[in-house]
């Protein structure tokens, strides 16, 4: 008798178990497409890219004036923020 109560209660820890992990995965999976919008909108470097392309531009325009040091500045700061935003991407979507 101690025998089946044992087995008995062994069989709905695993049921429960089962029905949690079932459960878990759906509302993942029904999660994942949001989570991944977010990820993409967090992690765009279009604003970043347009604005390098731009300062090359105006440094090329200007042809290394006094302002071509405040140029590179902001060329580094805009490489960082691309690196981040690239590493933090990749890592998030491994």
């Amino acid at each position: 008798n101690n025998q089946s109560t044992a087995a008995s209660a062994q069989f709905l820890r695993s049921s429960r178990m089962d029905r949690c992990r079932l459960e878990a995965s759906r509302a993942m999976m029904d999660f994942l497409p949001t989570l991944k919008k977010a990820i993409i909108k967090e992690t765009d470097i279009t604003a970043e890219m347009e604005e390098l392309k731009s300062s090359r531009a105006q440094k090329k325009e200007n042809g290394g004036g006094e302002q071509s040091g405040n140029i590179r500045l902001r060329e580094g700061e805009l490489w960082n923020s691309i690196k981040n935003k690239s590493i933090t991407r990749l890592v998030t979507t491994i």
